[in-house]
């Protein structure tokens, strides 16, 4: 059985991208994990209380501004017309 170079091409960009993939979600596995550990470094630095009066002092921002103003400009009233 004989193999084009059209197909022996197409399977070596295959086995590529294949090779190229997996290693790349080697190296996000690996820093996933890096920063996974780095976060759990930080969450037991942190105490408690501090975290929940954060996060009460959050709420009460969100209960007096709300919702960020719209940066979209205010239509024009329709005019009166005086016939």
């Amino acid at each position: 059985m004989t193999f084009s170079i059209r197909e022996l091409l197409l399977l070596t960009v295959i086995v590529a991208f294949f090779v190229s993939w997996s290693k790349d979600r080697l190296r996000f596995a690996a820093e996933l994990e890096q920063l996974r550990t780095k976060q759990s470094d930080v969450d037991s630095a942190i105490p408690r209380k501090v975290m929940v009066n954060y996060q009460h002092a959050m709420e009460i921002d969100d209960e007096i501004f709300g919702l960020p103003a719209s940066s979209a400009p205010v239509p024009n009233p329709p005019k009166d017309h005086k016939d």
